[in-house]
């Protein structure tokens, strides 16, 4: 994380213990992937986790390596997450990413992908730090 400061600032790698121990006390209500090269490095993850106060899963740890970025790693991960979603019998998600300069090509990217864009909290996390919320809805295959 600290290798890509523009994904994650120090208040958000300083939110990270906190998720993972969400994540971890409610294995059976979430899950993850993780994209590996041949050589066995990870160049990208994403997961879900239940999110009770919207009573909806929530997309969480969506990230691609810059050196690894625009060859369908992400849009491919997010694809097997929103199966897993569908595979609970939910048919919307909603992720949450920063909203901050520099961060408009995250915000298109969803958007390409079908997520609509619901919520715009201004500097929710800290001054110029906003945070960007999307949902989408998952046909069944």
């Amino acid at each position: 994380m600290g290798r890509h400061p523009l994904q994650f600032p120090g208040f958000v790698q300083r939110l990270y213990p906190e998720r993972w121990n969400l994540y971890l006390k409610h294995k059976d209500d979430a899950k993850y992937w993780v994209a590996v090269r041949d050589t066995e490095d990870v160049v990208g993850h994403a997961g879900y986790i239940w999110n009770s106060d919207l009573k909806r899963y929530e997309i969480v740890g969506v990230v691609v390596s810059p050196l690894y970025q625009r060859q369908g790693i992400g849009a491919g991960i997010l694809d097997a997450v929103c199966a897993g979603i569908r595979d609970r019998g939910h048919f919307t998600a909603v992720l949450f990413t920063l909203g901050h300069p520099g961060n408009e090509g995250t915000l298109n990217f969803y958007k390409r992908l079908g997520y609509q864009q619901t919520r715009y909290e201004l500097n929710y996390f800290a001054e110029g730090y906003s945070r960007v919320g999307f949902e989408r809805t998952l046909l069944s295959t």
